[in-house]
């Protein structure tokens, strides 16, 4: 064995003993908070989707097929439009082998959803028992879950000392397996658990799912370290990314260098010797801890096993945009909007602003992305889409870009008679309306008011 060979060996170990003791291949996703897809209209944050989920899973199962994939949960807001229903269906296409039943699981889904939801601290008296078991069973491996909410704690167990004979009880039948934890909860929670030291692998789901700008972008993958010591990792939000770990991490490190820029950053083994100390050891190990996060970005848009229904799907949202036109064409003649070229005429040098700016052109992005026909991204790139304004562009063509209206309300009123002063929406809030994650996650309001300001 060569000198790089016995360093590999010695790193691997290193590497294992980081993410805790899991020797086997592991996939992790959620928090998709209703994220179907990718909409592209930041090119910096293009990530994730239901489509690249599958694609990844499909490209990592195909080289390691042992390899178990978890889902967090967290992933539907609703089941009422039809994203969210076929979004809901779609996960279950995944080869997932344990769910975890999370908080926006509780709230909306009912016994028609068929997927292996995991849940180790539910009550019996739960109606939710019909649908999840208390723990899973995958080879070598046995899955459980864990999730904490004041707001349905008449449905679960806080973590107590029968939660933790139960599961005592439970690794000593099964001694020989490893144990797997899928998280939700608070830190301090997280903490008695490690303590209880029942658990080989903990993966937590992504606990910023309520905050405002929380998207962890690209160069931030250490915002997904929920514990430093033992290791204990959150899935990114809006499934922009994967986690994979175990013995997966270690294949995907293969010689190193796929990390490393220069190979003389290699720690010689008198370090490896030392690892109690601190060391550089302890800055690569962390590059090759921060590898274990794939974001999934336009490369990942490729042929997966889901086309066929993402292709059901994108006829289903045509279809739906097409049924609204042609309610909404009868109220056209209502409308409380003028459009900017009639704003042009008082307000030109303004007007010339908006002229030069990429909201002028919001609604050809959509027809270069072929999603001119997609109710919730024409919302975002015409004016009062939902309330009287844009119809489609053969009916309203003046109404299709991001134009005054957008941000300043109706103003066909004040068009016929200036001195119709109507009140002005705050434009702060009104610029969130569509400039939120995860499609402008990086949005900040005084950044983006300087290309329009006026």
């Amino acid at each position: 064995m060569n000198k790089f060979s016995f360093f590999c060996l010695l790193l691997m170990c290193f590497i294992q003993n980081a993410y805790g003791k899991s020797s086997f291949s592991w996939l992790a996703f959620g928090s998709l908070m209703g994220h179907m897809e990718s909409c592209g209209c930041d090119p910096n944050t293009d990530l994730g989707g239901l489509k690249r989920i599958a694609a990844f899973i499909d490209v990592e199962k195909a080289s390691y097929p042992e390899s178990l994939v978890f889902d967090l949960g967290n992933n539907l807001l609703e089941l009422k439009s039809t994203k969210s229903k076929y979004l809901a269906v779609g996960l279950s296409f995944l080869p997932v082998d344990a769910a975890l039943f999370n908080f926006y699981e509780f709230k909306i889904l009912n016994s028609n959803i068929n997927r292996p939801y995991v849940l180790g601290n539910i009550k019996k008296h739960s109606k939710y028992n019909k649908v999840l078991k208390s723990f899973i069973i995958k080879k070598n491996v046995i899955i459980t879950g864990f999730l904490w909410n004041e707001e349905f704690k008449s449905d679960l167990y806080p973590w107590q000392p029968q939660i933790i004979q139960k599961l005592s009880a439970l690794k000593k039948e099964y001694k020989h397996k490893e144990f797997v934890l899928l998280f939700s909860g608070l830190d301090q929670q997280l903490d008695e658990i490690i303590k209880s030291q029942l658990f080989d692998l903990i993966i937590s789901d992504n606990k910023f799912v309520n905050k405002e700008n929380a998207f962890n972008r690209f160069q931030e993958t250490e915002l997904l370290i929920r514990k430093e010591k033992p290791l204990v990792k959150m899935v990114p939000l809006h499934g922009m990314g994967v986690l994979r770990g175990g013995d997966l991490l270690i294949k995907q490190t293969q010689t190193i260098h796929e990390v490393l820029e220069d190979p003389k950053e290699l720690p010689s083994l008198k370090t490896m010797s030392t690892l109690h100390q601190e060391s550089n050891l302890d800055q690569f190990v962390n590059r090759i801890k921060n590898n274990d996060v794939t974001w999934l970005d336009r490369k990942y848009q490729i042929k997966s096993s889901i086309d066929d229904y993402m292709n059901r799907y994108e006829s289903a949202v045509r279809q739906e945009f097409l049924e609204k036109t042609k309610l909404k064409k009868t109220t056209l003649k209502d409308t409380p909007y003028s459009g900017s070229e009639t704003c042009k005429y008082c307000h030109t040098k303004e007007y010339r602003i908006w002229k030069k700016s990429k909201h002028a052109k919001a609604y050809a992005t959509l027809e270069h992305k072929n999603k001119h026909e997609d109710s919730e991204c024409v919302s975002c790139h015409v004016v009062g889409f939902d309330n009287g304004g844009f119809i489609s562009k053969t009916e309203t063509q003046h109404f299709s870009n991001v134009q005054c209206e957008n941000c300043h309300g109706p103003r066909k009123e004040h068009a016929k008679n200036p001195k119709n002063q109507l009140k002005h929406q705050n434009p702060k809030e009104t610029c969130k309306n569509c400039h939120h994650a995860p499609h402008s996650p990086n949005f900040h309001y005084q950044t983006y008011w300087e290309n329009i300001r006026h």
